[in-house]
């Protein structure tokens, strides 16, 4: 039986995320909701046409930007984010970072979700990952898009997210992608490794709110210390976090959430108790940190 979800490739045009383009767009939108689609976008936004294209994509798949009537649109989060008096308009913290690749692996971005949610291991050979992909897509029912351009979107999420070898010089993706500081992969043989760390610089309120979607997801009020570590929505495989660095959070979900979620280990059962989690805000709990810090 064919699925309805909707999965999207390539629109990247080969280009990584910049933290620059997020406000760029941004504050051209605000001025101009048609800009993107019309005949003067590389002057409005001082890049060339498949630049233009790449940002439409980032801001999009980042959910920065809706589409709106004959346009485009930013959305709540990127007011609060990239407004000349918001959050962190030029995407500084570490907060904004995770809540970026957070944002990817939640889009239909299909190969951040593949990598990010559902590779089996931590080894990322492209030859391989494309082919299972692929499989995964078909098992689905899902028209698979050609092999090259599997390897195009596989390649660009490699160099999001992958540190330069001391030897080779700084390229301009290096330079200016902000998910290169959140160190999720390392070069390995011919390709990269997924990276489990301690994620000191993982704010507290972005592991709960991943918690509350992950319930979410699943629709329930406890959800096992196991599913919530290595499950496709939870945030040890979210963020690749060690498991001493999960359980190190959800001991402290009581005084996290004032309360409203519990952690639990009897007898060797381990679990999450959130019996409110359907009403809660994700991203206003995701935000906390955030606020917290800006207040400072």
């Amino acid at each position: 039986m064919s699925t309805r979800v909707s999965y999207v490739f390539s629109g990247h045009q080969t280009f990584v995320l910049r933290a620059s383009w997020l406000k760029r767009l941004y504050d051209v939108l605000l001025r101009d909701p048609h800009a993107l689609t019309s005949d003067d976008a590389v002057v409005q936004l001082g890049v060339g046409k498949n630049m233009v294209e790449a940002m439409r994509y980032w801001a999009q798949m980042t959910g920065m930007i809706t589409p709106a009537e004959k346009g485009w649109q930013p959305t709540p989060i990127a007011h609060t984010l990239l407004a000349d008096n918001g959050l962190d308009p030029f995407v500084v913290t570490a907060w904004t970072r995770w809540w970026l690749h957070w944002s990817l692996v939640k889009s239909p971005a299909y190969m951040w979700r593949h990598v990010f949610m559902r590779l089996t291991g931590n080894d990322i050979n492209v030859d391989a990952v494309v082919r299972d992909v692929q499989n995964y897509l078909g098992s689905q029912g899902v028209k698979t898009p050609a092999i090259d351009v599997l390897r195009r979107d596989l390649n660009c999420l490699l160099r999001c997210y992958q540190p330069h070898a001391p030897s080779e010089s700084l390229s301009e993706d290096l330079l200016l992608c902000p998910l290169i500081s959140l160190e999720l992969l390392q070069s390995h043989d011919d390709g990269a490794r997924l990276v489990s760390t301690t994620r000191d610089d993982l704010p507290d309120s972005l592991v709960v709110a991943a918690i509350a979607d992950a319930m979410h997801q699943k629709q329930t009020q406890i959800m096992p210390f196991s599913e919530l570590m290595w499950g496709e929505h939870g945030p040890g495989r979210l963020f690749r976090m060690s498991e001493d660095a999960l359980l190190d959070r959800v001991a402290r979900l009581d005084g996290l959430t004032h309360g409203a979620a519990s952690y639990s280990d009897h007898g060797g059962v381990r679990a999450v108790q959130w019996a409110d989690v359907a009403q809660v805000d994700v991203t206003q709990i995701a935000l906390g940190a955030l606020q917290s810090e800006v207040a400072r």
